[in-house]
């Protein structure tokens, strides 16, 4: 009935944030197996979203000294 209302309990919020912090570290762990060692430094993720009208554009997300 609270989440229907738009209450979550706090015990909810915690896991989405144990799950968000999981789903980094195994990124993060996959990464290290695959990129080469002298790649190391900054990483640069381009998102591919839609704007208001529809058409595509990119954001960059920035990984300082990963």
């Amino acid at each position: 009935m609270r989440v229907a209302s738009g209450a979550l309990p706090g015990s909810f919020s915690r896991e989405c944030h144990e799950d968000i912090l999981a789903f980094k570290s195994a990124i993060l762990s996959a990464l290290e197996r695959v990129r080469p060692p002298e790649e190391l430094g900054d990483l640069v993720f381009k998102l591919l979203t839609l704007n208001a009208a529809g058409e595509p554009a990119d954001e960059v997300i920035e990984v300082l000294d990963a």
